[in-house]
């Protein structure tokens, strides 16, 4: 970048430059999408990763480690495709690897954010007094469920699903 500016007006030349019969289809900005992952991150020629693909975490927001795991899947895919001179049938293993390593998490996690938006005060106060005092081996979902179950088994039935 020679100047100081607008970096949408930079990436909208490069867009236009790199991409001449490109279209935009949707503009999505300023948020972090909370969604389930899109149905295919696999096209003709064309893999997503990451925000993209929507393999962020439902539940946290976080996207950096999904991100770089499935930046290294899709590097290795990649690769692999060069090699073959192949990019429909070999990028599909993409779809499979990455899947495969995340998608139940981001799925349980996303089931878990959507029965977290519809929880009374009372409910997030009990979860809240159970994170204040329990003593977490690593923190996570599982770790956070098995907390609430322990302390407040009465939450077991409401939070059915998750644990």
């Amino acid at each position: 970048i020679e100047e100081r500016g607008d970096v949408k007006k930079y990436l909208d030349k490069f867009v236009e430059k790199k991409f001449p019969k490109g279209k935009i289809v949707r503009i999505v900005a300023g948020c972090v999408s909370v969604c389930a992952p899109i149905e295919k991150t696999v096209g003709d020629g064309v893999l997503l990763v990451g925000d993209a693909a929507r393999q962020i975490d439902p539940l946290t927001g976080g996207g950096i480690l999904n991100a770089l795991i499935c930046g290294t899947i899709a590097g290795e895919v990649i690769g692999n495709a060069v090699g073959k001179q192949e990019f429909n049938e070999t990028l599909k293993w993409y779809e499979k690897k990455w899947r495969d390593k995340l998608e139940d998490k981001l799925y349980r996690n996303w089931i878990a954010k959507e029965k977290a938006t519809t929880l009374n005060d009372e409910t997030f106060n009990k979860i809240i007094d159970t994170l204040s005092g329990y003593d977490f081996k690593k923190v996570s979902t599982i770790e956070i469920l098995k907390g609430i179950n322990q302390k407040h088994p009465e939450l077991t039935r409401e939070l059915e699903g998750l644990i």
